[in-house]
């Protein structure tokens, strides 16, 4: 099985070979994008993931997989054996959401970008040593910090009230650790607040480094 994280390069392109080649399994998470119609497959050797969590809300918690048809069976054998189902109240409601979508998404995209231009503004102010890249898509800034402390800034922003993931959490082995994944979905009043609260633990963790205990890759 191998996971490809969202990514704007076309990755997924690819996917099918990977899987011939090196008897792989694909999964693409759509999440963050579209749905192809029909609402199939991508390929034969491809599963992807799709749900409304981040396009629409995050509480309703309803996603579906596109993969070919042997693989889902086998899914919905494993499945049975451990959940009592989906919430009808649930899918109703994104079956009356799905003809809307077009709409629907084109409002969050609007949000999403104000957001970021907001964020990237306000890190641009505030931490003007850190890289901060322009991002098309997605809900997320992946920021280089310039020093290998993300788990020890993500430790200290706790102490601030503020709840950020650190680089290593995406990676393997101590990772990313000069990296920050910062969201830029909340509302602007809730981003200035949480920069702000990054700036606090970023002065405290330069007045009083926290002792380096290794890898520090479940810290959130």
């Amino acid at each position: 099985m191998m996971v490809m994280t969202p990514n704007p390069q076309p990755v997924w392109l690819s996917m099918p070979w990977v899987s011939t080649s090196h008897g792989a399994t694909p999964i693409s998470p759509r999440t963050i994008s579209a749905m192809p119609i029909p609402y199939a497959r991508e390929a034969a050797a491809v599963v992807s993931i799709g749900s409304v969590g981040k396009s629409v809300w995050g509480g309703v918690r309803i996603g579906w997989i596109r993969a070919e048809s042997t693989l889902i069976r086998r899914l919905v054998a494993a499945r049975s054996a451990n959940d009592l189902g989906t919430p009808v109240l649930e899918q109703l409601l994104v079956a009356r959401l799905l003809p809307e979508m077009p709409q629907i998404l084109a409002y969050r995209s609007e949000q999403l970008r104000a957001g970021r231009d907001h964020l990237e503004r306000l890190l641009a102010e505030r931490f003007p040593d850190w890289t901060v890249p322009h991002v098309d898509g997605g809900i997320t800034a992946w920021v280089n910090l310039g020093e290998p402390v993300s788990s020890q800034l993500a430790l200290a922003a706790r102490n601030h009230g503020l709840l950020v993931t650190a680089g290593p959490r995406f990676g393997i082995d101590g990772a990313f650790e000069r990296f920050m994944r910062l969201p830029f979905s909340p509302s602007p009043e809730q981003l200035d607040r949480a920069v702000d609260a990054l700036g606090l633990a970023w002065t405290s963790l330069a007045r009083h480094p926290l002792p380096d205990t290794g890898f520090l890759a479940d810290v959130v």
